[in-house]
């Protein structure tokens, strides 16, 4: 978070150097992952919620894909979105298809 109490997620072009911010917030945002034009990451609310997002900067299209405690590390690759659930008793992988269109 930064001194007005904000979290964000960045892109940086490697090769012209031009920084672009993604989205911001007023809480923690965690594991940006990136593939192409779609990008994934979990972001945790002070009451411990962890909700994965997916946004995809050609459409500008963001979405909230799982919304409950204890979801973390999400990975994007092309059309899926893969994170791990973890409660008391085992941990799950859950695997999501996101429509080629969005």
């Amino acid at each position: 978070m930064n001194a007005a109490g904000l979290s964000a997620i960045y892109t940086k072009d490697v090769a012209t150097g031009h920084v672009t911010k993604i989205i911001s917030s007023t809480t923690n945002m965690y594991f940006p992952t990136i593939d192409g034009t779609r990008i994934a990451w979990m972001q945790l609310n002070p009451s411990g919620i962890s909700t994965i997002y997916y946004k995809n900067l050609a459409s500008v299209l963001l979405a909230q894909i799982v919304n409950t405690t204890q979801n973390y590390v999400p990975n994007i690759s092309r059309t899926l979105i893969v994170w791990t659930h973890m409660d008391a008793s085992q941990n799950t992988t859950n695997i999501l298809k996101i429509p080629t269109n969005r």
